[in-house]
């Protein structure tokens, strides 16, 4: 017996020894010889441990979408913007729990390729499953809410919620990921051989919440302003860079950190599964880092500047691309796969301007455009069958050709598409059609905060010196004599930034002159 080692040999069950280690003070151990399982945990126990903390993950990304949004649009509309957040959550909760799993998923037995059926109120007690796949529904109803920013009225964003999160997503979940779905890899006899592969929701969540942007941009219109030739600086810069461009970096970082639970929870499985799952890391850290680059260059020598907001979408865009082929790839497959995911979101966003399609937080770019190539991209870079076999693929899955696994993978985007077109000409073309989707234009000009949520999202003000509210003059007449001090105290305000803002301006012109000197 060596200083660290205790071996016995003789014991039988339920026989104990006691040991004595003398000392400086003398200690007793009493050990017992019991039969029982080898293991203190079962591995479906891990396993569901492991997707609740994926969904934890996924669940804060919620936070990143938050922040990102927030720091995007202008100061007037951040309450707003942070309502519809918050709502995203509690709407998706409710409703992906009566209806949406549901349609998803459903009971195998009586569901059909096109949509799931006999799982109302998740009567089957999946509660591990239906956790999870709640984040990603929450996920796809937030992505919506960039597109439609600062001038959508909030009843339209709680019809197109609740259509989005109960019907539009759980039935693409249904085509691509359930075991009767006419699309899906897990089912026995898909009505495509083989199935389509979305490894974690390039196509499924990204695709569906970014197309289904893209259509209530258009129907509600441009910001008011956006592409005018004669705007102000100030209003230019806004569109822009947003309003806090601080809040947007750390929106995106959090995005990037919940995004590893996104695509690695996806394996579904700890048990025998964490290779795979590092693997998946691996992967999504090697695009994200090429997107960013890619549009960091693209913006400054096209642009002329080092963009910040711009860079955020290049690292989501990425992000977005990587999704669906995570698994069954190559790290170095990874690269390109950013650089052009990257790529396709810059230049889509610049089109839609020459289209003047006013997406503010470039959704469509980041998660339709891109989306779609991550599924795409499975037919082009998953040329190796070890790794699709790696991923957990049935062998039909792995025997395809790789031509006929890109045709597939098209079909697939063509129907994801197809279906979200259909829906978003019905969800928001009959909202304008009522007239109930866009706000009036003095409303919007005001800021959604004031007319919506009872003030600004920010205050400068001094609490125990200043009595009055520093209240928009569009507003005075709604409350009153007491606004005449807050509109004073407003314009007093706005007189000494403008005073010390010429200040700067005429100290940075001096200075330049000197350089020039």
């Amino acid at each position: 017996m060596d200083n660290n080692t205790l071996s016995f040999s003789g014991i039988e069950d339920g026989d104990c020894l006691t040991l004595t280690v003398d000392g400086s003070n003398s200690t007793r151990y009493q050990i017992c010889a019991e039969d029982g399982p080898n293991s203190f945990i079962s591995s479906s126990d891990v396993d569901m441990m492991w997707v609740l903390l994926a969904g934890f993950l996924v669940f804060f990304m919620q936070g990143g979408f938050t922040m990102l949004e927030a720091g995007m649009v202008k100061h007037t509309n951040v309450q707003n913007i942070l309502f519809k957040n918050i709502m995203d959550a509690c709407i998706g909760a409710i409703s992906f729990f009566l209806f949406g799993y549901c349609l998803a998923y459903g009971d195998d037995s009586a569901s059909n390729g096109f949509i799931g059926v006999n799982d109302v109120a998740l009567s089957s007690g999946d509660y591990n499953g239906f956790f999870f796949q709640w984040a990603f529904a929450a996920t796809a109803a937030t992505i919506v809410s960039g597109s439609v920013a600062e001038r959508c009225r909030l009843d339209a964003y709680f019809v197109y919620t609740l259509a989005l999160t109960t019907w539009v997503y759980p039935v693409v979940v249904h085509w691509m990921w359930s075991s009767t779905g006419w699309l899906s890899p897990f089912n026995e006899s898909p009505a495509v051989k083989g199935g389509v592969i979305d490894f974690a929701g390039s196509g499924v969540v990204h695709m569906v919440g970014g197309w289904s942007g893209l259509f209530g941009a258009y129907f509600l219109g441009p910001r008011d302003q956006r592409f005018a030739e004669d705007k102000s600086k100030v209003l230019d810069r806004q569109f822009k860079l947003g309003h806090n461009v601080a809040m947007q970096a750390m929106g995106t970082m959090i995005l990037w950190f919940g995004w590893f639970g996104f695509n690695c929870g996806s394996t579904l499985a700890a048990a025998g599964a964490m290779d795979l799952a590092s693997k998946v890391a691996v992967n999504t850290l090697m695009a994200a880092g090429s997107g960013g680059i890619v549009v960091a260059c693209l913006e400054r020598y096209v642009g002329g500047i080092w963009c910040v907001p711009a860079i955020c979408n290049g690292v989501l865009a990425a992000l977005v691309s990587v999704t669906a082929p995570c698994a069954v790839i190559k790290p170095a497959a990874a690269i390109p796969i950013g650089l052009v995911g990257g790529t396709l979101c810059w230049a889509s966003s610049k089109l839609l301007e020459k289209m003047k399609i006013d997406d503010p937080l470039d959704a469509f770019s980041v998660h339709g455009v891109c989306g779609c190539w991550g599924v795409i991209s499975i037919g082009i870079f998953a040329f190796d069958s070890d790794d699709i076999a790696f991923a957990g693929y049935s062998d039909d899955v792995v025997a395809l050709s790789q031509g006929y696994r890109l045709g597939i993978q098209m079909l697939a985007v063509v129907a994801i598409i197809a279906w979200t077109v259909v829906n978003g000409l019905l969800i928001f073309g009959g909202l304008s059609f009522f007239k109930v989707l866009r706000v009036d234009l003095e409303t919007e000009q005001l800021g959604l905060d004031w007319s919506e949520h009872g003030g600004s999202g920010y205050s400068m003000q001094m609490p125990y010196v200043e009595d009055q509210l520093d209240i928009p003059k569009a507003l005075a007449g709604a409350f009153g004599v007491a606004a005449e001090g807050a509109i004073k105290h407003h314009v007093a305000a706005m007189s000494s930034v403008s005073q010390i803002s010429a200040q700067t301006e005429t100290n940075g012109a001096e200075v330049e002159m000197q350089k020039q000197e």
